[in-house]
Order: structure tokens, then C-alpha cells, then sequence
């Protein structure tokens, strides 16, 4: 979910199917001086009929990317977004870009909404860089990145042409230890510390339905801090920790490896990870425990890895054992008896 952004002149206000944010839409998708460095032509209604669902379909995004409009007071100015494009590589670019009506020309109206778009890109979404595509004959805007801290960086191929491109780097970007890893579905980012990842994982420790078979209850803002502080302190040790799972841009959940606390003090790692119920039933707990037990024996060539559930909690025993880990009875471990799993590293037997 989006979040309102202020500026010093403007409110920048999430954009919503409605009736008032779609006409303003629609004028600057049908103002031929707008689309003269964006399109080249005005979009036709029927171009129109077609983007807004697509855009509509693409509002709840993992970490916050999509499009504001840009409001003095009661006056729609324009409109400013941030977007995730997938290369080719796998990777992600995150892009920024704007439009505003004729008619707010040269009021300094975009510096002033792209610093705030990119203090919320880097602040809050803890993004490493954020790109700007512009045409090369529209020097307002490449004037208006070149003041708000973008750099030229070369030219783009983009639907056949090239095109200018610029960046900003965020310096305090805070960079994970661990790997991006890959499913058949999904990505497996590192997780950090920022607010965009930690609204996710508190999202899913305040659920009562997750948290059902872990800690037996939604955790308060106490419980919460709490967890956290443990999550820092788990990142460290041979490469362990936790990883934000998305499909897409969407955030479905997290996994897992880390130090299983056991009464005898056994030195197991374990695997785990929490969903979003709404993505429950759907193979995905199999998939991403799949791919943590192929990272700690490939990467961190550890000799198993472990897994531990409620003895209630059928569906996640499932999951393992369909990641291949063999039941192997109970263990006591977070001072509870529980279901125990465990996978052998074929590299070491």
C-alpha cells in the first residue's frame, strides 16, 4: 500500500480507481503537449480502456512502487510514480517519471516532487538506485533531474530508440551479506532492515493466522521489537538468515535458515518461513524451503538441515516433506516438544 508524501507545496496522494484521480488521468493521457515526449501522440480512449485496469491490477506492490497524484490542495498538478522493470538478467531497475499539466509549467513543480518520490524510494524502500528515461529533445526534464541530484548515464534502447538516461544512487543504501536466490516462481531477496521489508514481516507477526503454530498468538508492538532484535542478531553466523520471498513485486512471505535452540544444544540449522495467508495452499512453502536447503548445502555446504512444526501444524509438515526432508520423531526445542525434520547433505554422506 502506497503512502501519502508531502512536500513543502504538495500533497502527493496515492492513486486510486476512482472516478476524480481517473478524469485527471485521462486529461494528461489525452493532452497532446504531455504526450509529446512520452508517447508521441495522445493515447486513443480505447488505449485508455486498456491501461487502467492493467494499472489497477498492479496497485499492491511489495514494496511500495506505483503512482501519486500530485495535489495543491484541492487542485490536481500531475502525476509522479515509481516502478520495478525486470531485465533480462533477473534483476530489477526502478524507475521514476512524471507528467504534469501544461498549465503547472515551470513552477518548479517537478524538482520538487521528484525529491520527495526519491527520499521515498531510498528512505523507506531502501532502493541502491533510482533510473530516469527521458526523451532527448525534452530538456525541461532532463534540467529537472540534473537539479535534484541525477546524473547523465548514458543512453537506453527503449522500444527501438535511444534514449537518455539518468541516475541517482542512494549512499545510505543497506546492503545484505546474503545472496539473491531463485525459484522456478519466485525471487528470494536478502532481507535487511528497512521499513518497506519490516511492514511485511510485522504484517505476518501481528497475524493471528500465522502465527497460530508459531508463537500461538499475534505478536504485540512489544513482541514485535523484540523479534526484530533477534532477526539482527541471527544474520551473521555462516552466512544465515532471513529472505523476503516475492513474486514479482508482490511479497507473498519469508524463509529462513537459522540456529535451531535445542535443550541439548544439538547444532542444528533449520529451515522456515511464514506466509501471507492468502498465498497458503498454492506449493509455495515446499518451493522456498526447496531452495534454502539447496543453498546451505551448495553455498554453505553444511552437513543438514533441519526443520521443526507444531505437531498440529499438518500443512507445513507437508511442505518439508515434500522439500525432502524425513520426519524424525520430536525434539524439544523454543521450550516446546516438536515435530522434527531433517535433510542429510548428499555432497558429505
Amino acid at each position: 500500500m502506497l503512502t501519502i508524501l508531502k512536500t513543502d507545496r504538495f500533497s502527493l496522494i496515492p492513486w486510486q480507481n476512482s472516478a476524480e484521480h481517473n478524469l485527471h488521468f485521462v486529461d494528461l493521457f489525452k493532452d497532446p503537449q504531455v504526450q509529446k515526449y512520452v508517447n508521441g501522440k495522445p493515447y486513443t480512449d480505447e488505449d485508455i480502456k486498456k491501461i487502467i485496469p492493467i494499472m489497477a491490477s498492479q496497485t499492491e506492490k511489495y514494496r511500495g512502487f506505483g503512482t501519486w497524484m500530485i495535489y495543491d490542495t484541492q487542485t490536481c498538478v500531475g502525476i509522479i510514480f515509481l516502478k520495478s522493470i525486470l531485465q533480462a538478467d533477473d534483476a530489477y531497475i526502478y524507475e521514476l517519471g512524471y507528467w504534469l499539466k501544461p498549465s503547472f509549467w515551470g513552477l518548479g513543480i517537478a524538482q520538487e516532487t521528484i525529491k520527495s518520490a526519491v527520499k521515498f524510494g531510498f528512505e523507506q524502500l531502501n532502493l541502491p538506485e533510482i533510473i530516469a528515461i527521458v526523451e532527448r529533445k525534452n530538456l525541461p526534464s532532463q534540467n529537472a533531474l540534473l537539479k535534484t541530484g541525477f546524473i547523465a548515464n548514458g543512453d537506453v534502447v527503449e522500444e527501438g530508440r535511444k534514449l537518455p538516461a539518468f541516475v541517482i544512487k542512494n549512499q545510505q543504501h543497506k546492503m545484505a551479506d546474503n545472496p539473491i536466490l531463485k525459484t522456478q516462481r519466485f525471487s528470494l531477496y536478502p532481507w535487511v532492515d528497512c521499513p518497506e521489508f519490516n511492514r511485511h514481516i510485522t504484517e505476518m507477526m501481528q497475524s493471528e493466522q500465522v502465527q497460530k503454530y508459531v508463537f500461538e498468538h499475534a505478536l504485540n508492538d512489544e513482541e514485535v521489537s523484540q523479534a526484530f532484535e533477534r532477526m539482527k542478531t541471527n544474520q551473521k553466523p555462516l552466512g544465515l538468515g532471513y529472505w523476503m520471498v516475492y513474486k514479482g513485486d508482490i511479497c507473498v512471505g519469508m524463509t529462513l535458515l537459522k540456529a535451531l535452540p535445542t535443550e541439548d544444544d544439538l547444532n542444528y540449522i533449520e529451515t522456515g518461513y511464514w506466509l501471507k495467508p492468502k498465498f497458503w495452499g498454492q506449493g509455495i512453502a515446499a518451493e522456498v524451503a526447496a531452495a534454502m536447503v539447496k543453498h546451505a548445502f551448495e553455498q554453505l555446504n553444511l552437513p543438514h538441515i533441519v526443520g521443526v512444526t507444531n505437531p498440529e501444524n499438518i500443512a507445513s509438515q507437508k511442505s518439508l516433506e515434500k522439500a525432502g526432508l524425513k520426519r524424525q520423531g520430536n525434539i524439544t526445542a523454543y521450550e516446546s516438544q516438536l515435530s522434527f525434520f531433517k535433510i542429510e547433505n548428499p555432497n558429505q554422506l
